[in-house]
């Protein structure tokens, strides 16, 4: 014999046994109908990366009863995207997508940099609805820049030598580009070259330096040369936004 619910709610049912001698016994039986529910757990392998790297993560969904489920689900409160085996295609945050009963792996993105709580909100068919949020924060792919000579010194009518190197974050997957520009003071109009390259760059204009993180180059004096003294800074910036700062003292000494 089996029973069936059609309604959520606590309850008993009576059942009556008559004998052939016409006796009648009522037995009455305790009963709660409750709506299947689910379990679910969001698991992230760290709590922080770099912005635009890649953090594996699992979904495990547990149906609890006997009812078939469809499930639904998003991710809220940050700005990012996140790669399922299921979907051809990433899936920013607020946008629905379908996920299936057991283990779904993924990969989380951060796409700005970010100390916010990931919500992620998971429904069923039958309109129970869960939520788990998993605190995770996305860096900067911040970096240093070591440079050489310190300071930078040579006869005014001579071009200044110098190298950097740049210093990347630990642990970095994602291919970065650089770019460089400088500025001064006191030390008139000045422009750089980079080894490789027949380009000179004025201060004040930016320059892709690619993903090279180590070259050599010139300091130039450009218009009228003379003798000066002064502070020339060298200004890096990533594609991701980092940027780092070098002031070197500059002597362009009289010969």
């Amino acid at each position: 014999m089996e029973y069936s619910g059609t309604s959520i709610g606590s309850g008993s049912l009576t059942f009556q046994v008559t004998a052939s001698n016409g006796i009648s016994k009522n037995i009455v039986i305790p009963i709660d109908i409750k709506k299947t529910d689910f379990d679910f757990i969001v698991l992230f392998d760290k709590d922080q990366n770099y912005i635009n790297e890649r953090t594996s993560f699992t979904i495990k969904i547990e149906t609890q009863g006997t009812e078939d489920f469809s499930y639904k689900a998003y991710f809220k409160n940050v700005e990012a995207k996140i790669n399922l085996e299921s979907e051809d295609q990433a899936i920013l945050q607020n946008r629905i997508f379908t996920i299936s009963e057991g283990i779904t792996f993924g990969e989380y993105i951060g796409l700005k940099v970010q100390d916010m709580d990931i919500e992620f909100v998971v429904e069923a068919s039958n309109g129970i609805v869960k939520s788990q949020v998993i605190d995770f924060e996305t860096l900067l792919t911040d970096f240093e820049v070591t440079m050489t000579p310190d300071p930078l010194e040579a006869p005014y009518t001579w071009d200044l030598d110098f190298t950097y190197f740049i210093k990347r974050p630990n642990n970095l997957e994602q291919q970065i580009e650089y770019y460089l520009h400088i500025t001064s003071v006191e030390l008139g109009n000045l422009a750089f070259s980079l080894n490789g390259s027949d380009d000179l760059i004025p201060q004040g204009f930016e320059w892709n330096i690619g993903n090279r993180i180590s070259n050599g180059g010139l300091l130039k004096q450009l218009g009228v040369v003379s003798p000066r003294t002064g502070v020339v800074t060298f200004h890096f910036r990533d594609s991701n936004g980092a940027t780092y700062e070098k002031s070197i003292n500059v002597d362009y000494y009289d010969n």
